[in-house]
């Protein structure tokens, strides 16, 4: 497999397809097969963006009502691609959906969250339009803030018939690197700090580690 081809197959595309193959719910399986993949990079930065949203807002009690909703979409979405592949991806899913919709109907946030906080020093009259700048607020500010997060995000794929592993943007799917290492390589893990990654060599008996000296 050539750089260009493993570009093509890794990430998100790759993990996409296997959701659509064997989906039983054709509609979605037809959205994901002509949106969704032609489309893999937008669909991926909106998934960590989303994911970014929901997060902050469900952990900070901030903006809970649009987070909820942010959420329960997602919890949809990914229920839709992956219920059919076993019985603990149904339960697991069901368990998301009926949590975010607790979130949403019971105004979580109110009593110990930041919409709590803000809302309770606001006067009554101001509280509408506060309500409004806090959902703008959450949507234009996370971005910036998910992207950061991702930006540096690299995956390390061994390669046992090559004895290399390949360096991969996370995010574009570029291929930065081809390392060679010992013979078959296998397991691969990184280093507490992030500054080293070790890979075993199941023929070769040893470990391979980089950045070596002078690389």
């Amino acid at each position: 497999m050539d750089d260009e081809e493993l570009e093509k197959r890794v990430l998100h595309p790759k993990r996409v397809a296997e959701f659509a193959a064997g989906n039983p719910v054709e509609p979605y399986k037809q959205f994901i097969e002509e949106t969704v993949l032609p489309n893999a990079q937008l669909f991926a930065r909106l998934q960590a963006y989303g994911e970014g949203v929901v997060g902050f807002g469900l952990i900070t009690g901030f903006c809970v009502g649009v987070t909820a909703l942010v959420g329960l979409l997602l919890c949809i979405n990914y229920g839709l691609a992956t219920q059919w592949m076993s019985f603990g991806q149904q339960g697991f899913h069901i368990l998301l959906i009926t949590s975010m919709l607790i979130f949403l109907g019971a105004r979580a946030g109110r009593s110990w969250g930041l919409d709590g906080l803000i809302l309770r020093w606001a006067a009554p009259s101001r509280r509408p339009w506060i309500k409004i700048i806090m959902s703008l607020a959450i949507l234009a500010l996370l971005p910036a803030a998910s992207e950061a997060g991702t930006a540096e995000l690299r995956v390390f794929v061994t390669n046992e018939k090559s004895n290399n592993v390949t360096v991969i943007e996370a995010l574009s799917g570029k291929v930065l690197a081809t390392i060679a290492v010992g013979q078959r390589p296998r397991g691969i893990t990184a280093s507490s700090d992030g500054r080293r990654v070790f890979v075993a060599n199941s023929n070769s008996n040893n470990v391979s580690y980089w950045p070596q000296a002078g690389r």
